[in-house]
């Protein structure tokens, strides 16, 4: 009976976790070296999400958060306008929220010559 028990919980556990949303691309790609800064970012998720912020950090200095004012429903890609900050690295930081009621974080990064 306590197979029947732990195995009902690992299955229910491995099913929240594949319902989570994740990030399936982004343009520019992690780790890129560009030669201009972007006119927009992209985000692509394997699900939808609702994103709640997006933050970009320059060069460890200066921090942005981006305008979400159009982002109010759930989707698998996002494309956001950003302004030039210069040459040097660019961290971006994403929260969302899945359709599941979830949080999700992540971040990435790129670099301009």
């Amino acid at each position: 009976m306590r197979w029947f028990f732990y195995t009902t919980v690992l299955l229910a556990w491995t099913g929240l976790a594949a319902a989570h949303s994740k990030m399936d691309e982004t343009m520019p790609a992690d780790g890129a070296t560009l030669d201009a800064v972007p006119q927009e970012l992209v985000l692509r998720f394997e699900q939808a999400i609702r994103l709640v912020t997006v933050k970009i950090t320059h060069a460890d200095e200066h921090s942005e958060p981006l305008k979400l004012d159009e982002q109010t429903e759930f989707d698998t890609e996002f494309k956001l306008p950003m302004s030039s900050m210069g040459t040097g690295r660019y961290e971006v930081e994403w929260r969302g929220l899945g359709e599941d009621g979830h949080i999700m974080t992540g971040r990435f990064g790129f670099d301009v010559q």
